[in-house]
């Protein structure tokens, strides 16, 4: 088996998966050739860089034959032309473009879809994301769990996830206690229900400017509750259990992860720390295993389930005590508006990011150095940048390139 076909089994992705994410990364434009070129310079040192570009150029013609350019990496890594890190750094910095968003920047405000997923290739993508599983309903067989555990997020889906929760889980499953995961994100205009804002505000008798009941602040700018009292995510969630689910509400633990240090958001990662810091605390799952529905929606559930996993390994290995968790995702199925599509393309970055992690933690594969790292991520990539070496002029290293070949055995058809 060569390196790649290795690697995609130890990243838990099928061979067609990978396939769907290069067809995917060829039509967002990732592949054309100043721009693979310009992908190269950055990741690897430049004569490595200049190496696998020429090797891989006769394959980046207008029309990308996807198999023969995956035919052609995989013959690579039997060379050990491209070894398995060099493989994994050039998947996740393709995946990692697709991210596609600054720092700050919340899935939802991703609106204008671009030209290379309107049309005939908006198809193609929903196929695609069907073949990654993060577009269709996640159900499962089990009959009973421990825990039922709803992933916080905007309003509107926690009004969704608890719909979904009365209607569909709890008719059907056995179930000791319901979680709400949410934490201190403040309710911000456009993600969340001006009207329901509102609503809250009243609920919570909080002051309040009714002259111009929203202020414009932060960086990057939102658009909150003119109050001194911020309302938050979890204050949404207390909220519509009460309005929503009292017949559920003596089964209920809420969550409330805490922003990090910099004010930023918290995420999946700290509410899985914290609900896994909350059934340590408990005591009651050291000498059996907890079983938990993880429940949200997709595109999102997919990935979360993989990160929450993560999360629960490394805490465990942390604190040298195991708590046997077992994890069944279940979800409703993603919307496939044109103002969802691109934050669902941005969704496989984060999954891809999320397999390797896991691939990490379990011993699978290396991390990949730091500073190769920091160009990858996206919200780390513009600064890494900055001080990485300038690309090549890549006509005049064609050139070069060619002269040296003609005097070698080697033609180009073998490059």
């Amino acid at each position: 088996m060569s390196k790649f076909s290795d690697l995609i089994n130890k990243l838990d992705f099928t061979p067609n998966q990978i396939k769907q994410y290069f067809k995917m990364f060829e039509m967002a434009g990732y592949l054309d050739k100043e721009t693979f070129w310009v992908t190269l310079n950055n990741i690897y040192p430049t004569e490595k860089a200049k190496t696998i570009y020429f090797k891989l150029e006769p394959y980046l013609n207008n029309t990308i034959n996807i198999d023969n350019v995956l035919t052609k990496i995989e013959e690579l890594s039997i060379q050990n032309t491209l070894t398995e890190q060099d493989i994994l750094a050039l998947i996740l910095y393709l995946s990692q473009t697709a991210f596609n968003r600054e720092s700050g920047m919340e899935r939802a405000q991703l609106q204008v879809l671009p030209k290379w997923m309107e049309g005939s290739n908006k198809e193609y993508f929903i196929q695609a994301f069907k073949e990654l599983n993060i577009i269709n309903e996640l159900k499962t067989d089990i009959k009973k769990v421990d825990i039922i555990a709803i992933l916080g997020a905007t309003a509107g889906s926690m009004v969704e996830f608890i719909k979904y929760t009365k209607s569909i889980i709890a008719p059907n499953i056995k179930f000791d206690t319901l979680y709400f995961l949410t934490g201190q994100r403040e309710l911000t205009v456009g993600l969340d229900s001006d009207l329901f804002i509102l609503e809250l505000a009243s609920f919570l008798n909080l002051p309040y400017n009714k002259d111009m009941p929203f202020i414009e602040k932060g960086n990057p700018k939102k658009i909150v509750l003119n109050s001194p009292k911020t309302l938050t995510e979890t204050d949404a969630a207390n909220y519509l259990l009460k309005r929503d689910a009292k017949e559920l509400f003596s089964k209920i633990r809420v969550i409330d992860s805490k922003q990090n240090e910099n004010g930023a958001r918290p995420t999946t990662v700290s509410n899985a720390q914290d609900f896994y810091n909350d059934l340590l605390a408990l005591g009651k799952f050291k000498a059996k295993t907890c079983k938990v529905i993880l429940l949200g929606r997709q595109p999102y559930i997919s990935r979360q389930v993989v990160n929450f996993n993560n999360v629960l390994t490394q805490k465990s290995l942390e604190s040298n005590i195991e708590l046997k968790i077992e994890i069944y995702p279940a979800g409703d199925k993603a919307k496939l508006e044109n103002s969802e599509l691109l934050s669902i393309f941005s969704e496989t970055a984060i999954l891809m990011n999320e397999h390797y992690n896991k691939a990490v933690i379990e011993k699978k594969v290396e991390r990949l150095p730091l500073e190769q790292s920091k160009v990858i991520m996206f919200n780390t990539r513009k600064e890494a940048l900055k001080n990485k070496h300038e690309t090549i002029n890549l006509n005049s290293e064609r050139s070069r390139l060619e002269n040296m070949l003609e005097q070698s055995t080697d033609n180009k058809v073998s490059l």
